[in-house]
């Protein structure tokens, strides 16, 4: 799609304005939309949003506090690099750099788990998979605080939605 201002460059960037209660949609190149007050291309925006999360959710160091040398065990990417990039070198990174992730994650969208939508195809036996894990938290917690009559009715709700997701799947 080419933009829709200049008609030479392909549209990078989808601009929504709300003029008097009428959304109005734009696709513009990034030459046309640093002229509506958007400088940014998406790598930098992003990295923007990354800095400013990580600055918030890092530990200021002290003058006796060692140096952050964590790093990841596959790719050897170090957190000071993380905090530099915004980007990860692999799946193992997630894990590496999990407690920074979460407060990034949860300050940024809400929540660190993906809670939009699920495809139609196998979209039963996903919420069957998550239905039985929330219920195994309340089932933890109902034996931690001693309600036992309450941890049996879920770990019964649990053996039934478990039958039902084999029978899904099958």
């Amino acid at each position: 799609m080419l933009c829709e201002k200049c008609q030479q460059s392909p549209a990078t960037i989808h601009l929504k304005q709300n003029i008097n209660g009428q959304i109005q949609d734009l696709y513009l190149c990034s030459n046309c939309a640093a002229k509506y007050g958007m400088p940014y291309s998406f790598d930098s925006f992003f990295k923007d949003v990354m800095d400013s999360f990580l600055s918030t959710t890092d530990k200021q160091p002290t003058k006796d506090s060692p140096p952050d040398d964590r790093h990841c065990s596959v790719c050897g990417l170090t957190y000071e690099e993380f905090k530099q990039t915004s980007r990860l070198g692999c799946a193992n990174c997630y894990k590496a750099f999990r407690s920074e992730l979460d407060l990034v994650l949860k300050k940024a969208q809400g929540n660190n788990r993906h809670q939009g939508k699920i495809p139609n195809r196998c979209g039963e036996e996903l919420l069957i998979k998550q239905e039985i894990a929330n219920l195994r938290s309340s089932l933890k917690e109902a034996v931690a605080s001693e309600e036992y009559e309450e941890a049996a009715r879920l770990r019964d709700k649990i053996k039934h939605l478990e039958e039902a997701g084999r029978q899904v799947s099958s």
